[in-house]
């Protein structure tokens, strides 16, 4: 995989946070005033999470899917050695 493909999902996270980020400020500036407090406190916590955690979730895939390419490249690589290193 080059590159440009295993920047994609780290560039999608990057957006996401941003529209989100965007979003909470929208929410907050024009919506969060006629709310009730009690309602206010339940998607405060709502939007903490999502605005936190996506990101998170979304590097930790990415960092999974680079691990996993990593290790298949280092097993071909030893699998090929190993049958060099047998050869008559």
């Amino acid at each position: 995989m080059s590159k440009q493909n295993a920047l994609r999902p780290f560039l999608l996270a990057l957006v996401v946070t941003l529209a989100l980020l965007a979003g909470v400020i929208y929410f907050v500036r024009y919506v969060w005033q006629d709310l009730p407090l009690w309602f206010s406190l339940i998607v405060y916590i709502l939007v903490a999470v999502a605005v936190i955690g996506y990101p998170i979730y979304s590097l930790g895939r990415w960092s999974d899917r680079a691990f996993s390419r990593l290790s298949q490249d280092q097993a071909k690589r030893g699998e090929r050695k190993q049958r060099h290193d047998n050869s008559p």
